[in-house]
C-alpha cells in the first residue's frame, strides 16, 4: 500500500482522505475499427506527464510506479488481484487477504471549503453536518473526510487553487488532466474558485477536434460543459450529432451524463 500526504494548510482542521486514488475511469470506451470494446484505453491510464506540472505534484509519483524494490515478473499487477482472488478461492483453499489500497491523506482548512462548496458545507457545517471519525495522522487530531477514485494530481491541483495556493497550480494542462479537473469542480461545485484558471488553461490548450464521434468529442463536450466555452461546446455537439450510431457508451463518470441523452434526443 502506499500512503501519500500532502498538507495544503498546515494549520488545516480537516483531513481529506483519498481511497483508490486514480482508479476512476473516466474517459469511456468508443468502439472502432482502429480501437476494440475490449481494449484498454490510454486516455484512462495514470500519468504524471500531464502539462507542465510543478515538483510540488510529483509526490503523487509512486501511486503510478511500482516500487523498485517489487520485482515485476513476480508481483501480481493490482488491478488484476481481485480476479484472480475470485479464480483461485474454492471452498478448500484458504481465504486470501486483500492487500489494502493505496490512499492519499491531505490537510486542509474547512474554512474554505465549506466557502467554495456547497457539498462541503451541507457536510461540514450546520444541524445537516455529517457525522464523521477523527484522524490524528498529522500529528492532532482532524475531522476526516472520506473521498475515492478522484485522479490524485487533479484533486491536489483543485484543491490548492480553492486554498490560494496557486503558485505551483499549472497554467498548462492536457485534454485528460482537464477532464479530471473538470469532474471534481463539478462534483463538489468548485466552479467559481477554478472559474480564471479554466479561462487560462482554455488559452494555452489547443482544441484540436476531428468531426467524428469520438472519445475526444465526449471529454471536449464534458469540459466545455463545466467550464464554459462556446467554440469547443458546439463543435463537440455537431460531431456527436452527425456521428453518434446505436446505444451511447457509458458516461456516468463524466458530468455529461445529464446532457448527453438531451443531445441524443435531438
Amino acid at each position: 500500500m502506499t500512503c501519500i500526504s500532502y498538507i495544503i494548510d498546515p494549520d488545516g482542521d480537516v483531513e481529506l482522505l483519498l481511497k483508490r486514488p486514480n482508479s476512476q475511469q473516466l474517459i469511456p470506451c468508443i468502439p472502432t475499427d482502429e480501437h476494440d470494446e475490449d481494449t484498454e484505453d490510454p486516455m484512462n491510464e495514470p500519468t504524471v506527464a500531464r502539462g507542465v506540472l510543478d515538483a510540488r505534484y510529483h509526490v503523487f509519483d509512486d501511486l503510478l510506479f511500482p516500487s523498485e524494490a517489487e520485482d515485476p515478473s513476480t508481483t501480481t499487477p493490482r488491478w488484476r488481484f481481485s480476479a484472480l482472488l475470485n479464480l483461485i478461492e474454492t471452498p478448500s483453499t484458504p481465504k486470501v487477504t486483500t492487500p489494502p489500497e493505496d490512499e492519499v491523506r491531505l490537510r486542509v482548512s474547512s474554512r474554505h471549503l465549506i466557502l467554495a462548496s456547497r457539498c462541503f458545507r451541507s457536510s461540514l457545517d450546520g444541524p445537516w453536518s455529517e457525522v464523521s471519525t477523527t484522524s490524528s495522522f498529522f500529528g492532532k487530531p482532524l475531522r476526516q473526510v472520506m473521498a475515492w477514485d478522484w485522479d490524485a494530481v487533479a484533486f491536489a491541483i483543485v484543491l490548492d487553487i480553492v486554498h490560494g495556493r496557486h503558485g505551483a497550480v499549472p497554467r498548462i494542462v492536457d485534454l485528460k488532466l482537464m477532464a479530471h479537473i473538470a469532474t471534481i469542480v463539478d462534483f463538489y461545485g468548485f466552479h467559481e474558485a477554478v472559474k480564471i484558471f479554466s479561462e487560462v488553461w482554455y488559452k494555452n490548450i489547443c482544441i484540436e477536434l476531428k468531426d467524428e464521434y469520438s472519445r475526444e468529442a465526449l471529454v471536449w463536450l464534458s469540459v466545455s460543459w463545466v467550464f464554459p466555452n462556446q467554440q469547443p461546446f458546439d463543435r463537440a455537439t455537431r460531431a456527436i450529432l452527425k456521428h453518434m450510431e446505436g446505444p451511447q457508451p457509458s458516461t456516468d463518470n463524466l458530468p455529461i451524463h445529464r446532457v448527453l441523452p438531451k443531445i441524443d434526443d435531438k
